[in-house]
């Protein structure tokens, strides 16, 4: 079982990207057996998405835009978020591995009834030949559940390597003793403040730090808690 599983779950690059049957779409929108027209462009959609590497972000969009130096600001800040958006990758990642698997076997079952069906004395024939061709139809739509799985595991696997490249850069910030790393979190935060005039207005927080609310001027400090530095 475990060897099965492993085999189900191995991927390579040369293997991935989206098969959809054209005829099934055919069939669905109804497309004549003459309407070339239509068929032609349905086949130019399906190219769109054959090798489906650019609809994930990419490495520009990651760099600029998703880890961009106005909401990540410092190199701490950088490197925490870049952290958390492989921790999500790879959690995601894991639990298709599981799906996938379960799939895999799934198709197999399926594949197996498949070979094992036999009209049974007496029973209809038409009917026999229907089950046949929809358990046919359901091997078909497992395989398409599974190129998309890996597919989209792919483009995961890839956001998280890019989004690697940064943590490494500043991976060497999370060995600095506790009282560097408070200063470079309370440095982060501060700097942020100078980029959102809101987090002034919400929580009193400026370049110079947290500041005090109109109510702690007026009452006692061991009633709320103590001082702010």
């Amino acid at each position: 079982m475990g060897q099965t599983t492993t085999r189900m779950c191995k991927m390579t690059e040369s293997d991935v990207g989206i098969v959809i049957r054209s005829e099934n779409i055919s069939d669905l929108l109804s497309f004549d057996s003459g309407d070339n027209q239509n068929r032609t462009m349905l086949q130019s959609l399906l190219q769109t998405i054959s090798r489906p590497d650019d609809l994930i972000a990419s490495p520009y969009q990651i760099h600029n835009f998703i880890l961009n130096r106005k909401e990540f600001c410092t190199d701490w800040a950088q490197m925490k978020q870049a952290k958390t958006e492989v921790f999500h990758r790879l959690c995601e990642l894991n639990e298709t591995a599981y799906d996938y698997a379960k799939k895999g076997l799934e198709l197999k079952k399926l594949q197996r009834k498949l070979e094992l069906l036999n009209p049974s004395e007496g029973e209809d024939k038409v009917i026999a030949q229907i089950d046949r061709e929809m358990l046919v139809l359901d091997i078909q739509q497992e395989k398409f559940r599974l190129e998309m799985m890996r597919t989209s595991a792919h483009g995961r696997f890839l956001e998280a390597a890019e989004f690697f490249k940064t943590y490494s850069q500043y991976q060497h910030l999370e060995n600095l003793p506790p009282e560097e790393i408070a200063k470079l979190e309370k440095a982060q935060w501060e700097t942020k403040s100078m980029y959102y005039p809101e987090l002034g207005q919400r929580y009193n927080l400026t370049p110079q730090g947290i500041q005090m609310f109109p109510h702690e001027s007026s009452i006692p400090r061991h009633q709320i808690g103590g001082s702010r530095k």
